[in-house]
């Protein structure tokens, strides 16, 4: 048995538990909008006519999750389902979360209330399909629409817009006219979302199967102007024509890549680029990730432009210096990047002279990092103290100079990573400070 069939069966079995109480119990949301696309299932929510209490008792070891709005969340045979009692909604606060709910006792009502035709959908434990809103016939058609009037379902909650290209991008679908004509004139509402819940969006637009469609369509609706913190320039002011080349393609790449891509696209700077993590809420560390694979392909540039263009082996040891200053994982995604941007028959850097280097580095980049003798400083045979013991000076400045230059000089191949010839090397360096 499936995963899948197994979290069915299980499922099943709650359903039935509550229809033999008395209550009406189906199958909703993304589970159904997925089983009947054809698509794979991750999990399975659940929806009754009981109350959240008598939900509990019915389900001794259930997790009152969600209780404000009548969720809970059902153990059964090693999976977990979210279970809620169907409601509508009164009037939505700050654009985002109505001001209460109401439990009521029949499914229709309870899907009228949902976002678009292909989520308001339910289905019986047998199999049989409740789609008051046409959501099926909206999945043959390939058509995303709201369910009722779109301009009042962006008004309820803003973060439905995003949802919107989310869920056309990842999901292939044209987005109905009067539904995308409704996002356009709520856009400046999404100043009242959350930039962690519009961060959660973007996260599912670039990690999804078609992140170009989604990028196109915020770039279209210009939905990224109006975050509740400003992005800046060019993220939020984009259109579908600024969208580089290589973005075209980001579906082809692992997920971290993506963003390391976007951040090139956008010709951001180190210092811009965690400054815009930043703002979207990203851990910090994802930041300073991207961030270091920036800061390096500024470094080469820098170090190539100064002459080395002709040079193979100083174009290979300042590939390797690079690495060892902001790290071999930032240099093999500097590498996936680059390879990713000239797959399409472009260039990452522009400057003519620059183009067989780049051309060598992308072929051999994977080599040189292997082959690298040193790749951090810690791996050198020598350490601080024994540098200070063997030159018999005190600590300062030059300490750190001196250890980088050896790391360097060693992860180059220009110097063995043996203690006697490092000390040797170093009393050089320490007579010429």
């Amino acid at each position: 048995m499936t995963r899948e069939s197994d979290m069915m069966e299980e499922a099943a079995r709650v359903l039935e538990r509550l229809e033999k109480a008395g209550y009406a119990a189906f199958f909703v949301g993304g589970f159904v909008r997925d089983r009947v696309g054809g698509r794979e299932v991750h999990d399975i929510d659940l929806a009754s006519s009981a109350p959240p209490e008598e939900a509990l008792a019915l389900f001794p070891g259930a997790l009152p999750t969600g209780l404000k709005h009548g969720t809970i969340t059902v153990r059964q045979g090693g999976h977990s389902f979210e279970l809620t009692t169907f409601r509508k909604e009164s009037e939505y606060e700050d654009y985002r979360r109505p001001s209460g709910v109401e439990y009521v006792s029949e499914v229709e009502e309870d899907l009228r209330r949902r976002d678009f035709t292909i989520n308001a959908m339910a289905m019986t434990r047998q199999g049989e399909l409740i789609d008051p809103f046409d959501g099926a016939g909206d999945l043959r058609r390939g058509i995303l629409r709201a369910v009722g009037d779109p301009d009042l379902r962006f008004r309820e909650d803003a973060l439905r817009m995003m949802r919107c290209v989310r869920f056309a991008a990842n999901y292939g679908l044209s987005i109905d006219r009067d539904t995308w004509l409704a996002l356009l004139a709520n856009a400046r509402l999404l100043r009242h979302i959350a930039m962690e819940r519009v961060r959660s969006e973007l996260e599912r637009i670039v990690e999804g199967p078609h992140p170009a469609e989604g990028l196109r369509l915020l770039a279209d609706s210009r939905l990224l102007r109006y975050t509740k913190e400003r992005l800046g320039s060019p993220f939020a002011d984009w259109t579908a024509a600024d969208l580089a080349e290589p973005l075209g393609r980001l579906g082809s790449l692992q997920p971290a890549i993506r963003w390391t891509v976007l951040a090139l696209a956008l010709r951001l700077s180190p210092q811009e680029t965690e400054r815009l993590w930043r703002v979207l809420t990203f851990p910090v560390k994802e930041g300073k990730r991207v961030s270091s694979v920036l800061a390096l392909d500024a470094y080469l540039l820098r170090e190539w432009e100064g002459g080395l263009a002709s040079d193979a082996e100083e174009q290979a040891c300042a590939f390797r210096k690079g690495a060892l200053l902001f790290g071999t994982d930032a240099a093999s995604e500097w590498l996936a990047a680059a390879r990713h941007w000239t797959a399409g028959g472009l260039r990452l850097w522009q400057e003519p002279e620059l183009a067989s280097a780049e051309r060598r580095l992308i072929e051999e980049g994977e080599r040189l990092l292997r082959e690298m003798p040193v790749k951090r400083i810690d791996e050198l045979a020598v350490g601080g103290e024994d540098l200070l013991a063997a030159l018999d000076q005190k600590g300062g400045p030059w300490l750190g100079r001196t250890m980088r230059r050896l790391a360097e000089e060693a992860a180059c191949g220009r110097l063995p990573n043996e203690r006697t010839a490092l000390i040797a090397r170093a009393v050089e360096l320490a007579a010429r400070d």
